[in-house]
């Protein structure tokens, strides 16, 4: 819990996609975090070259960010 605009922004700055549900009208500035729940997250699993070990890499994650 906390400002919701600060909140997002380190979500955002860690790489997430961020997707808000919001109760009622207050700006993000003034409206607090009411909870984070995780989404889906996208990886793909390769070798590179033939032979190599396989490596998995993550291409997208989403969090929610539920504010009011």
């Amino acid at each position: 819990p906390g400002n919701a605009q600060e909140t997002i922004n380190e979500l955002k700055a860690d790489g997430y996609n961020v997707v808000v549900n919001r109760v009622g009208g207050t700006p993000l500035e003034q409206a607090t975090v009411v909870a984070v729940r995780p989404g889906q997250t996208f990886s793909r699993t390769d070798s590179g070259n033939p032979g190599d070990s396989l490596q998995t890499t993550v291409t997208s994650k989403t969090v929610y960010v539920d504010v009011k």
